[in-house]
């Protein structure tokens, strides 16, 4: 009988939910304001037993504050928006398993946040980058809790996943993470690549949950002008700047967005100001655009506990009220986001976490309240988050072969191209040329550089050994991988991928100009450039392994065999991955000594075959 309080109170909120449909959820049921009935029943008490509980409070009060921060609309409804758009099909189950085991075991919950120039928080500081919001929001609450939360900046910008993020995940993830966010939208990456990376997701050692950006814009559009770029939506931009509405402090110094939503940033005369410009120009409200999104195109039963956040679909509560207009800058400051664009995207995320804490820390309650065991495996209640079995990985379609080692000169990482094993080599370890660096970059703290291995035709070889850690009757293939320009080259770009037509455009001639007087028809004959025609089919290194030089035909073989559009075994048609890598070896088990050198032959002109510059970005071993 001693337990027939706690049942009645547990059935009690059940019948509440079960009566009371617009509660989601039994953390939604139990906040303060959310329980309508008298002081006398078993539910009131239920309230009460769980509202004393200290950790209720901390969850409540940190939802409540992200909540509170948005001034004009309701925040809990802005909040919850992004998620609610296409919520995932498990219900949060799996992001409450890994919550309830660094709950109760006192640790540190990882998120590793994967991305473009995005999630890099390039053109403003990395201090503002949602990475970083996302765990100033969450931490304090996590320590509170006896836990810990840690947020890893893994973006990169210039480049879609593969094969820097996806193909190298363990690497740049790190170990411990729990949750992983994908972010590459606007890179338009395939089908394969994007399931490439919910493969090795589901190899990571904590199986992590898995966030889906399916875009990171809020958009203020005019019906005239859906896509922006008519006179009044430029109109409206240069009011924004002309009149110093908002003022540069974003571009001087970090701030925490919180400042930028106080209703004296902006005084009321420059609103009134703005709107009155603004006046006879109707805004489009969006319910968000979705499109090349990691959820789109999979198999029937595949990332059904992929968590989709339409951040655009946050625009809709806002868009028409002058206090959030006259702070579009602050929200976009190109296709990046400003600081309150990160902010938003950290605290739909953050609010989404603390939802789904909330449920984790009721059900404990209630099991210690109860002073039982808790429910067995086999309880529908019981969270439980599997891998992806073989069967769902063939079912994509895209070849079944995973990364087992990868040294990457893409920073952050857990092993770098340092770590190989070089025995000899006069090539330059170096930051790549094609990557932008400036004095702003540095100063705003991005951590995405890349870092290369770098030859000329007069740099000798390039060499190393490789250890396979194989079965008797198995192989790894070994892959060198380039790095990415921008718009155009820095250098006399080397190509490893013979199929690689990037960066041979119209534009080419300039990697090899220094002067405007310089000739570009010129240029472009003693490149061999045609314009209409693709890159001569070849590449512009040479290789041995244990001595034996690899012909080109062995190189072609092995590129169907890893990447041919129907039975390729690593990843079919992915583009992204295929012109920057090639596979050079099939290596069985035990050591092997490989020797790289530079072999130009894409430009016709002997003195620009000089000037290729051969960049490895990255070595892979894949099984």
């Amino acid at each position: 009988m001693r337990f027939l309080p706690t049942i009645l109170l547990f059935v009690g909120a059940c019948d509440a939910l079960r009566l009371n449909p617009q509660y989601n959820t039994p953390a939604e049921f139990l906040r303060t304001d959310a329980i309508p009935w008298n002081q006398d029943g078993p539910i009131d008490l239920l309230k009460k037993e769980f509202l004393q509980n200290p950790q209720h409070n901390i969850i409540d009060q940190a939802s409540r504050k992200l909540e509170n921060v948005w001034p004009h609309i309701d925040g809990r409804e802005f909040l919850k928006r992004s998620t609610s758009w296409k919520p995932a099909g498990d219900g949060g189950r799996k992001l409450r398993a890994r919550l309830k085991e660094r709950f109760q075991k006192h640790e540190t919950f990882t998120f590793a946040a994967f991305g473009s120039s995005v999630t890099a928080g390039h053109d403003g500081w990395l201090q503002a980058a949602w990475p970083a919001q996302l765990e100033r929001i969450l931490k304090p609450t996590f320590e509170k809790l006896g836990m810990n939360f840690e947020a890893r900046n893994r973006g990169m910008g210039g480049y879609g996943e593969m094969p820097y993020a996806s193909g190298c995940l363990h690497n740049r993830a790190g170990d411990g993470v729990d949750a992983l966010s994908w972010e590459w939208g606007m890179f338009g990456d395939s089908a394969c690549e994007r399931s490439s990376f919910l493969r090795e997701a589901s190899g990571l050692e904590r199986n992590p949950v898995l966030f889906n950006l399916v875009n990171v814009e809020l958009q203020w559009r005019y019906r005239a002008c859906p896509d922006g770029h008519c006179a009044a939506a430029k109109a409206r931009h240069n009011f924004l700047e002309d009149q110093k509405i908002y003022d540069k402090a974003p571009e001087e110094k970090y701030r925490d967005p919180e400042e930028f939503l106080k209703e004296d940033y902006i005084s009321q005369d420059k609103l009134n100001l703005f709107e009155d410009a603004n006046k006879d120009h109707a805004i489009y409200c969006s319910n968000g655009i979705a499109h090349n999104h990691l959820s789109q195109q999979l198999p029937a039963g595949v990332g059904e506990d992929i968590i989709n956040l339409n951040i655009e679909a946050a625009t809709k509560p806002m868009c028409n009220i002058t206090f959030y207009q006259a702070r579009e800058k602050l929200f976009n400051t190109n296709w990046h986001p400003g600081p309150l664009g990160h902010y938003v995207i950290a605290s739909q995320v953050a609010h989404y976490i603390l939802e789904n804490l909330m449920q984790v820390v009721e059900m404990e309650f209630f099991q210690l309240r109860g002073r039982r065991a808790g429910p067995t495996a086999d309880n529908p209640l019981v969270d439980q988050a599997e891998t992806l079995t073989d069967s769902e990985i063939n079912s994509m379609q895209c070849g079944n072969l995973m990364t087992a080692k990868c040294w990457t000169g893409v920073e952050p990482n857990t092993g770098s191209l340092k770590d190989l094993s070089v025995t000899s080599s006069t090539w330059k370890h170096a930051v790549s040329p094609q990557t932008k660096v400036s004095s702003g970059n540095t100063i705003l703290g991005h951590l995405d550089k890349r870092y290369s291995l770098q030859g000329r035709q007069d740099s000798g070889s390039l060499e190393f050994h490789v250890n396979v850690e194989a079965s008797e009757d198995s192989h790894q293939y070994l892959l060198f991988c380039g790095t990415p320009c921008g718009w155009q080259c820095n250098t006399a770009y080397g190509y490893f991928s013979m199929d690689n037509n990037r960066w041979w455009n119209e534009h080419s001639y300039k990697q090899f100009s220094s002067s405007s007087k310089d000739d570009p028809d010129k240029i472009k004959a003693k490149m061999g450039f045609t314009k209409g025609e693709k890159r001569k089919r070849t590449n512009d290194f040479a290789v041995e392994v244990d001595g034996q030089e690899v012909s080109t035909e062995s190189l072609d073989e092995l590129r169907k065999e890893l990447f041919h559009a129907e039975t390729g075994k690593y990843c079919r048609n992915c583009p992204k991955l295929s012109d920057m890598c090639q596979p050079v070896a099939k290596l069985s088990r035990g050591e092997h000594t490989i020797a790289l050198r530079v072999d130009p032959k894409t430009y016709a002109d002997q003195e620009f075959a000089a000037k290729t510059l051969l960049e490895v970005g990255q070595v892979m071993l894949v099984e």
